[in-house]
């Protein structure tokens, strides 16, 4: 097999993702490896990474002919199909600039190729210092062939597929009592219309000690998106969170106060977008009568297309959470938290919510292994 390249990049992802890119033509897909790739139509191709955002080690190699075997030394392995219009396949940071220092990975000129995606050290959940790595290897082929998985999924792609962690305790009361009021929340704003509220506003409080300086503490709690959920918003205050077969919910959120390693105050209410497949008929032939010029649709189609419902908040006015930091002892800190101007309503599916957050930043900073998010579990 002769092979060109095998040449090293440190590409950023973002959402746990970078691209594959052979052909300008992008497009919204589905998994085609689940936990591992991601079908951005038939130019392109997300690849699943641990690290949430950063930078992992890729390295890449073009052959002319397929692989002999599989590559030991690697956690999981999968292919899939990519057309390459023009000849040229780059490996993209997430929704960024390509890497060219991977040099040329189209070895055969334009047609189709195999992808082989290599990934070890993808558990490492949270951490934007990581060893994991990619290996991509790339040669052409002249018959279509659908994605398979090459590997058992390794323990990273179990997780992010729903699955418990092997080892991971079971869920206890905490977690049990946070998944239920987020699962509420997320029915709440799924519904047609906003629900109706008396009116009433309470507060909400938790505290922890955890085992770190202000500065370590801080580190997490001014990034909610990389404590709490998943993915950021509009606003470095906002954040996502993917239940399995329900609508996502989405925390939206702005910084009213930024004291860096004292506390801040974020405003926050909760919405969501759900996306519903419907079915369009196009024309395909197309009859003209000569005398009257008139036209008619002889034969039709459906194509499928996803639409977003409107979407509201709850509540309409926003809350306001705040979370002061105060040097407890020795490599310890105080963290207060404190949701003001809540509906009465919610505050039964809020409170276990931020217990949980704070046990969940004591684990962070503990070095406990993340056990996964307890509404998906």
């Amino acid at each position: 097999m002769a092979v060109a390249g095998n040449r090293a990049a440190r590409v950023a992802v973002d959402y746990s993702q970078y691209w594959v890119r052979s052909g300008p033509d992008i497009d919204g897909g589905g998994d085609s490896v689940p936990g591992l790739l991601v079908d951005l139509g038939p130019q392109a191709v997300a690849l699943i990474t641990g690290l949430h955002d950063g930078r992992v080690t890729v390295t890449a190699q073009a052959a002319q002919e397929p692989p002999s075997g599989l590559d030991p030394g690697w956690d999981v392995a999968a292919e899939t199909d990519l057309e390459c219009p023009d000849g040229v396949i780059v490996v993209c940071d997430w929704g960024g600039p390509d890497h060219g220092e991977l040099g040329p990975l189209a070895a055969g000129g334009p047609g189709r190729y195999r992808l082989r995606v290599h990934a070890r050290n993808r558990r490492q959940v949270g951490q934007r210092q990581s060893t994991e790595e990619h290996h991509l290897l790339t040669w052409p082929v002249t018959a279509p062939a659908p994605p398979r998985l090459l590997t058992p999924l390794d323990e990273f792609g179990r997780v992010f597929n729903g699955e418990r962690p092997s080892g991971a305790p079971g869920l206890d009361d905490l977690d049990r009592a946070a998944a239920a009021g987020v699962r509420h929340l997320a029915d709440l704003v799924a519904q047609p219309g906003p629900p109706r509220l008396s009116g009433e506003l309470t507060v909400v409080r938790a505290e922890a000690i955890a085992p770190a300086t202000p500065r370590k503490v801080w580190d997490q709690v001014a990034v909610p998106w990389g404590w709490v959920g998943f993915g950021g918003g509009g606003s470095p205050a906002g954040f996502e969170v993917y239940l399995h077969r329900r609508p996502w919910l989405e925390a939206s959120g702005r910084f009213v106060t930024e004291d860096p390693f004292t506390g801040l105050a974020i405003t926050w209410s909760w919405a969501t977008a759900p996306t519903g497949e419907s079915s369009e008929p196009l024309p395909v032939v197309m009859e003209r009568d000569l005398l009257t010029g008139q036209e008619r649709a002889l034969t039709f189609t459906t194509a499928r297309s996803w639409e977003a419902a409107p979407s509201w908040t709850l509540p309409a006015e926003p809350t306001t959470v705040s979370i002061r930091l105060r040097r407890h002892g020795k490599g310890t800190t105080a963290v207060e938290l404190c949701h003001r101007d809540l509906p009465v309503e919610l505050a039964g599916a809020v409170q276990p919510f931020w217990e949980w957050a704070l046990r969940e930043l004591h684990n962070r900073l503990s070095k406990i292994p993340f056990a996964g998010l307890p509404w998906d579990r």
